[in-house]
């Protein structure tokens, strides 16, 4: 049964799904009186175990490591890894006791009881859900790795089936679904998504940017070329091109003038159906996106019209 939790003016529930930073995670349990939120991933990667692959545990990489990694940071084990950690360290609780960065939890948190049996809890359920889903991260199987040993060369695992396992050789393919300590005084939660008030509180000479129905084409413009929506009215649509420093597509967020390129630009205009490219070197792919878009563009004000 789902907990409705009010904490610092933000409404949350244990044991449900929100998204941030572009994956799902599942909301597990309080800790540091409450001051923190254990959030519980989807999935994010896959590959070998933590232990066997990163060279900070036992000094070399792959190689079998017969302790515990649970609660230890692996933000690092791969470009996924840290692009998530650099998107969301802002709101880490980085006093918590228990784990740093993102971190695999053990067994027992897992709901462990014995070898082959399913586990039970709020963590338990999202490493059953990042199992289930392991083709979507490239894994070989459905195995959500655990942060537990099981003397020297196997890990344990949520398996899709719910059992956990210990079956698996340390460099045999997971999924790596990892959990993080959120601060709850850093973030807001709306809706089904948690926002981290970094990007969403003004800090100085600041400006807000906002597109919360982005569509695809306009989040690959942001994506590949930080060309986001400032301006919209009934005669002209612009973006221009902004540094957030993040890796996934922001809906709102406030952002330093100094951060701003204000001069390379793209303005489409609806009555004459054309866009003009200011001082941003084009290739074919943002041509294809501008023409895309163009066309949403001319779409939108036609259904306005009608």
């Amino acid at each position: 049964m789902n907990s409705q939790i009010t904490k610092n003016n933000n409404v949350l529930e244990l044991g449900k799904t929100y998204r941030l930073a572009g994956y799902d995670w599942t909301a597990c349990e309080l800790i540091n009186n409450g001051k923190t939120l254990v959030i519980q991933s989807h999935g994010v990667t896959s590959g070998a175990w933590p232990g066997y692959v990163m060279q900070k545990f036992g000094g070399k990489a792959n190689a079998f490591y017969g302790s515990d990694i649970d609660g230890a940071d692996i933000s690092a084990y791969d470009d996924k890894m840290q692009e998530l950690y650099d998107a969301i360290k802002d709101a880490e609780d980085s006093s918590a006791s228990y784990s740093k960065g993102l971190f695999l939890i053990s067994k027992e948190k897992a709901g462990f009881t014995e070898w082959r049996e399913p586990g039970s809890g709020n963590y338990w359920q999202a490493l059953k859900e990042a199992s289930m889903n392991y083709q979507s991260f490239g894994a070989a199987d459905g195995n959500a790795s655990l942060g537990t040993v099981n003397c020297c060369h196997n890990a344990w695992y949520v398996y899709s089936d719910g059992y956990v396992y210990t079956d698996g050789n340390q460099d045999y393919d997971f999924v790596v679904a990892p959990a993080f300590n959120l601060d709850l005084s850093k973030i807001e939660i709306v809706g089904d998504e948690i926002m981290i008030k970094a990007m969403s509180a003004p800090i100085g000479n600041t400006i807000l940017f906002e597109n919360p129905d982005a569509t695809s084409v306009q989040k690959q413009m942001f994506l590949h070329y930080g060309l986001y929506l400032e301006e919209k009215n009934g005669e002209i649509e612009k973006y221009v091109v902004v540094h957030t420093g993040t890796k996934h597509f922001p809906e709102r967020f406030y952002i330093s003038s100094n951060d701003i390129e204000a001069d390379c630009n793209i303005k489409f205009y609806k009555k004459s159906e054309t866009f003009e490219i200011n001082k941003i070197c084009g290739d074919l792919e943002l041509l294809q996106l501008l023409t895309d878009r163009m066309k949403e563009v001319c779409q939108t004000a036609e259904d306005s019209s009608k």
